[in-house]
């Protein structure tokens, strides 16, 4: 399971697209799903070019998030940035094998904590949602780091609102309440 190690940094951002594409083909045709997501999110972070580069090696070989990572991120710009503070909203990827249908989900949650250290939390069960501890693959920051971070008056708005924005484009949502 791979994450993020610290805000602001991210474990391919030295690696060349070329690299990114040949590690995306492997860890698809490996069914490792969450550097299958790394690799989508690093392009994220790069021209569109890339991330569609990217996506339509994820596509081909069949990772169904590769379909909507680009419609996920789309909807999250729609939140924008409240006051700063110091609170954080988070999107962590699920999958969930048994669920023939819609596999792939999303746990939306805030936190006093920045994200990567949540998202250990959550893995080391620490006040842990269920569905991140069975079923979180990996976070997507390129879906909250806009976001981040923000009031602490705001938290259960901005997490709420979020949530929202998932849900109304079709995504299969946990948390977020």
């Amino acid at each position: 399971m791979q994450t993020f190690p610290v805000k602001g940094q991210r474990p391919l951002k030295d690696r060349s697209i070329a690299q990114i594409k040949a590690l995306a083909h492997q860890s698809a045709k490996w069914k490792n799903h969450g550097v299958a997501m790394l690799c989508a999110e690093e392009a994220s972070h790069r021209k569109t070019k890339s991330l569609k580069a990217v996506l339509e090696i994820l596509r081909a070989l069949e990772i169904p998030p590769a379909a909507w990572l680009k419609k996920a991120h789309g909807a999250a710009l729609k939140i924008e940035r409240p006051a700063p503070g110091s609170h954080y909203v988070y999107a962590i990827l699920l999958f969930d094998a048994n669920r023939a249908k819609d596999p792939f989900g999303l746990y939306v949650g805030e936190s006093a904590n920045p994200p990567d250290v949540r998202f250990g939390q959550h893995r080391s069960s620490y006040k842990a949602s269920k569905a991140v501890k069975k079923y979180g693959i990996c976070r997507l920051p390129s879906l909250y780091e806009h976001i981040n971070p923000f009031s602490k008056a705001k938290n259960l708005v901005v997490q709420a609102d979020l949530a929202e924005v998932f849900r109304t484009a079709g995504f299969r949502v946990e948390g977020g309440h």
